[in-house]
């Protein structure tokens, strides 16, 4: 499932059926991802590891030699949960998808002109500039 859904975050050339599907796909992600947080992370008791605990310690303490206080942090460990509100899982990655950033099929095949000014705007994308001369020398 998260293979295919990054398929499809990282596909340039969407057709209408393509979107549908990276939606589609989208959602049902979402669905799995909740319900492993409910049922398999509440299965087990996770923590920090103590490689971060010395971490935060010593950002701590350079923080407050830094601003002149006294670095007050605590070594306890604590528990830890993975968070489904980070902007990784909220991005609206379908903004990406948009004709402007990413040529739609159906539109080129409507206003063939746009492309090729889509294609001078993305010529220094490397991707881009081998498929073309994949093109070019193939026809």
């Amino acid at each position: 499932m998260l293979a295919t859904w990054h398929a499809y975050a990282k596909l340039q050339l969407h057709t209408d059926q393509t979107l549908a599907f990276f939606k589609s796909i989208t959602i049902s992600l979402g669905k799995i991802l909740r319900k492993f947080v409910d049922i398999t992370c509440a299965a087990f008791k996770t923590k920090e590891l103590p490689k971060e605990v010395t971490a935060q310690v010593k950002r701590a303490a350079a923080q407050a030699a830094k601003t002149g206080g006294s670095a007050a942090t605590s070594t306890a460990i604590k528990s830890k949960t993975l968070n489904l509100s980070t902007y990784k899982l909220h991005a609206d990655y379908f903004a990406y998808c948009s004709p402007e950033d990413h040529h739609h099929i159906t539109q080129s095949q409507k206003d063939f002109h746009i492309l090729s000014g889509w294609l001078s705007s993305h010529s220094d994308d490397p991707a881009i500039a081998e498929r073309l001369w994949q093109l070019e020398t193939r026809y």
